[in-house]
């Protein structure tokens, strides 16, 4: 049932975590930050008796306080983001079933329990085991963070920058894949184009008839105003492939396994009125050929397979299950849906086989939902009694045949704006402690002459190598990921260079940008405070 969604739901909820990941780690660090600038008060709270076990509960009390306030939060913004994103996902199975009920509730209750213990229990213990007397001592000097603390808060940096990079590649990965997949060369131009399917419920019972009935029906719809063009097909240019049979060339032994084409009955004027190119050749005759001698144009794939290229297609004769004729054209592959390969086609006139059913295609100036009520009103006009499927605009068809791509592509985009987020919240965080710690040291540079361009290059020299090392981290594990959803994508591959240098850029200036007001306070330290 979800066979054809489920490589993207896994992805997703892949990103979720990773975001969750990321949100985590910074709730750490800026708890690391919290216990820092709270070193005095634990201290002393320990100087006068205070067990180490009631410290350690003090910290994780307010940890599992900040995750269960940040849970319920989130339960209430999600119950109202739900509906918007229901409304502008694409058919997925049992989407009807999706609601945030008890056993969501209590998952994001387990998670968020979970994360604040997890990520609270470092900074418990970091304050719970601190010597109050190191504590005081520093203090007194105006430092309480040591460089082991400032490491591990530089890896955690470092450590949702890489996460951020695999969620912006994934991102970039989808928008690229939609772009393609809406804008890629179908073999024809979309505009204009309307489709419809005509199933006669008690349809003419000979060929001359049915040739005949549908003539009239294309001489009628080709009348109205803003109409430059009216054809037959069997199938419609959004409908399925064709009639699968198998293929004999004349002269050629027929290998094993049979080959196979889809073959298509197309009137007169066909490949004019979609808009496919000719290539060699030319289209049907007024006949569509003599018995014996029927006339089959094939399409660029079905030259190249079978009848080694176009420059030897003309002239060959080809059987096809119950048609057996020579090729007269070769005409351009036709592709709906992107990244799926053009299997070769054989059309052959409607002259020469007839059909009881039929797609009507037709090609208008303007736009073509003002000529629908026309169109169906020509169509009855000729029998009462035809099954008349709505009438479809291609564009919009094909349009909305990508919305799996743009809700992947939003859902990607809006966790991944969210990470950069997170991230840069965590960069400031470090930066502004780093600049708070470094206070005394700064000033007494300054007092020796070190300008302040120095000391901010410094600074962002920091901020960029921890971000350079979540980098070159994230690469690697977005080239990972890249494999994994390879199957979504679609005109990009998994390792295209200029998305990582993209994601690089965007990185490089989120942590430039979370760092200016750490710098810009750095360079308001007055030396004469920070000696005196």
């Amino acid at each position: 049932i979800v066979r054809d969604v489920r490589t993207a739901l896994f992805a997703l909820l892949g990103a979720v975590g990773l975001v969750l990941l990321v949100a985590c780690v910074n709730t750490a660090n800026l708890l690391l930050s919290r216990a820092t600038r709270r070193a005095h008060e634990v201290a002393i709270r320990t100087a006068l008796g205070a067990a180490r076990s009631r410290i350690l509960s003090l910290h994780l009390t307010e940890s599992l306080l900040l995750a269960t306030t940040g849970g319920v939060a989130g339960i209430a913004l999600g119950r109202w983001i739900l509906s918007s994103m229901l409304a502008v996902s694409p058919e997925i199975p049992r989407l009807e079933s999706v609601s945030l009920d008890a056993r969501v509730v209590v998952v994001m209750a387990a998670v968020s329990a979970l994360t604040g213990i997890l990520f609270g229990v470092g900074p418990a213990l970091h304050a719970a085991s601190t010597p109050p007397e190191r504590t005081l001592r520093d203090g007194a000097r105006g430092s309480t963070t040591g460089g082991g603390r400032m490491r591990i808060q530089s890896v955690l940096v470092s450590t949702e920058v890489a996460v951020s990079t695999v969620l912006v590649v994934l991102s970039l990965l989808l928008a690229s894949t939609f772009r393609s997949a809406l804008t890629f060369d179908r073999g024809f131009p979309l505009d204009g184009l309307v489709s419809v399917a005509i199933d006669p419920m008690h349809p003419p019972e000979g060929a001359d008839e049915r040739r005949a009935y549908f003539g009239e029906v294309v001489e009628r719809v080709s009348r109205i105003g803003g109409v430059r063009g009216a054809s037959l097909s069997s199938h419609g240019i959004l409908q399925t492939l064709g009639f699968r049979v198998p293929v004999a060339v004349e002269g050629r032994a027929v290998p094993v396994p049979t080959p196979e084409a889809y073959l298509n009955v197309a009137s007169r004027g066909f490949f004019e009125t979609v808009g496919i190119a000719v290539v060699e050749g030319t289209t049907f005759s007024e006949t569509g050929g003599v018995r014996g001698d029927v006339e089959l144009v094939v399409n660029e794939r079905f030259a190249s397979e079978h009848l080694d290229g176009s420059g030897r297609a003309l002239g060959a004769r080809v059987d096809v299950e119950l048609v057996r004729g020579r090729v007269v054209g070769v005409v351009g592959d036709v592709s709906i849906v992107a990244g799926e390969p053009v299997p070769p086609k054989v059309y052959v006139s409607f002259d020469r086989v007839t059909l009881p059913a039929m797609s009507l295609t037709v090609r208008t100036g303007g736009d073509p939902a003002g000529l629908i009520p026309e169109i169906d009103r020509e169509v009855r006009a000729v029998a009462s009694d035809v099954l008349l499927e709505d009438a479809r605009i291609v564009e919009s068809e094909i349009r909305s045949s990508v919305a799996p791509q743009r809700f992947n592509m939003l859902l990607a985009s809006s966790l991944a704006l969210l990470s950069l987020a997170v991230a840069a919240v965590g960069i400031h965080g470090v930066t502004a402690l780093s600049v708070a710690n470094r206070r005394g040291e700064i000033g007494v540079r300054r007092a020796l002459g070190a300008s302040g361009d120095r000391v901010a290059r410094e600074i962002l020299r920091h901020v960029l190598e921890l971000t350079a090392a979540g980098l070159a981290l994230g690469t690697v594990a977005a080239l990972a990921a890249g494999r994994l959803v390879a199957g979504l994508l679609v005109g990009v591959t998994p390792s295209e260079p200029r998305i990582f240098l993209a994601v690089a850029i965007v990185l490089g200036v989120t942590a430039l940008l979370a760092s200016v007001a750490p710098v810009a306070r750095a360079l308001r330290i007055d030396p004469r405070e920070s000696l005196g």
